[in-house]
């Protein structure tokens, strides 16, 4: 497999992110949830929502491209991870871990002492080997409507002696 390459994601990714989205929630979302929840939960994404999140939500987006097609995205803000998908195709091959570790050192270099985000229940033990830590549990309504339950969790971060 070549080298995903990293870069910042813009407004014209937003059609990409949305059916990378999709698939990667109806594909690799069963392993946690019910067809239902995940149906429920991929419901209501729009290409203008991404376009929204980076123009006037103040979301940071970065994209891992592979042989030129989008593999993966991570959105942050401030300390906390919003969102991080993987091309099912391209799941556990080091796209979700080089994305996160890239959203992570920008958190970083803002001064930042922790980072949070809430976790799918099939992306738990990913994070977990990233080093987060489940601080809670709760009930998350989905666009679609059901509730499913998801993790709270928390990186704490060391910054180092100035």
């Amino acid at each position: 497999m070549p080298s995903p390459l990293l870069r910042p994601g813009v407004q014209t990714d937003a059609n990409d992110l949305l059916a990378l989205h999709r698939r990667s929630i109806l594909q690799l979302g069963p392993s946690g949830y019910t067809k239902a929840e995940c149906e429920s939960w991929a419901s209501g994404l729009t290409a203008t929502g991404y376009i929204d999140a980076m123009t006037g939500g103040g979301e940071t987006y970065l994209v891992a491209e592979v042989s030129g097609n989008v593999a993966g995205f991570c959105s942050y803000k401030a300390n906390e991870v919003i969102g991080l998908y993987v091309d099912p195709k391209e799941a556990r091959r080091g796209v979700g871990s080089m994305l996160l570790c890239e959203a992570e050192a920008a958190i970083v270099r803002c001064s930042e002492t922790s980072i949070k985000l809430s976790a799918a229940l099939t992306a738990k033990k990913f994070y977990q080997s990233h080093h987060y830590e489940v601080r809670f549990e709760r009930l998350w309504k989905t666009r679609g409507g059901l509730e499913i339950l998801v993790c709270g969790m928390e990186k704490c971060i060391v910054q180092p002696l100035k």
